[in-house]
C-alpha cells in the first residue's frame, strides 16, 4: 500500500493477516510468513497458519508452529539464502529440496515436516510460504500461481470501514466464485 507523499506503508494488523490467509488459500500452502527489512535485517513481521495445518503438527507433539519458530532467525539482507536472494532479485524461489538448499532454518524445516517452500517478493518484502508432508497442503510442480491480493481495498475496508471479513472472487468462465476469504478474530469470537 501507498501512502500520500509515495512511500510505501508497511501491511501490519488485520491487511496484513487476511493477506497472508488468502495466500494460503490460493496456493495450497500450509502457513505464509512476511519477512521485512528493519534496519539491514530480515525479520518476520507476521505469519498465517492454516488450521488444518496446526492440527497437522499438533498431532505430531509440536506446540508451536514453524512460523513461531521462525520468529527467532534474524537474517541479513546481504546473505546468500532464499529470503535475501528473493528480497535482493524480487525473483521467486522455490525449494523441493529442502535438506540440500541453502535455508538457514533446514534443520527445523525438517523437524517440522516441511516438503516445500516458496519466496517471492511481497510489499517491500518477502512473502514464504510451504507444504508438509502430510495432508493439509498441496504439492507444487513449479513456483504456485499466486493472484495480486487488492491490499489497498483490504486496508481501506478493515481500516476505513471497520469491516470484520473480506472475500476474494475471482471471475472463471461466466460465473465468479470465492478463492480466499479472511474473518477478523473479533468476528469469529462474536
Amino acid at each position: 500500500a501507498l501512502a500520500s507523499a509515495g512511500r510505501l506503508v508497511p501491511l501490519t494488523g488485520c491487511t496484513l493477516q487476511a493477506a497472508l490467509k488468502m495466500h494460503c488459500d490460493i496456493s495450497g500452502a500450509g502457513y505464509a510468513m512476511y519477512w521485512a527489512n528493519e534496519n539491514g535485517k530480515l525479520v518476520v513481521a507476521g505469519d498465517y497458519v492454516t488450521d488444518a495445518h496446526r492440527l497437522e503438527f499438533n498431532r505430531n507433539g509440536f506446540e508451536t508452529s514453524f512460523t513461531e519458530a521462525s520468529e527467532a532467525y534474524v537474517l541479513g539482507v546481504s546473505g546468500d539464502g532464499p529470503v535475501a536472494t528473493v528480497y535482493k532479485t524480487k525473483q521467486p524461489v522455490l525449494i523441493t529440496d529442502i535438506a540440500s538448499s541453502s535455508l538457514q532454518r533446514k534443520d527445523l524445516a525438517a523437524k517440522y515436516r516441511l516438503s516445500q517452500v516458496c519466496f517471492m517478493p511481497f510489499e517491500a518484502g518477502v512473502i514464504e510460504f510451504g507444504t508438509s508432508d502430510g495432508s493439509s497442503t498441496k504439492t507444487w510442480r513449479k513456483v504456485p500461481k499466486c493472484l495480486m491480493i487488492p491490499k489497498a481495498e483490504l486496508r481501506h475496508g478493515f481500516e476505513h470501514l471497520g469491516a470484520s471479513y473480506a472475500m476474494f472472487w475471482v471471475r472463471e468462465y461466466n460465473s465468479f466464485q470465492v478463492v480466499a476469504d479472511y474473518v477478523t478474530d473479533a468476528r469469529r469470537r462474536a
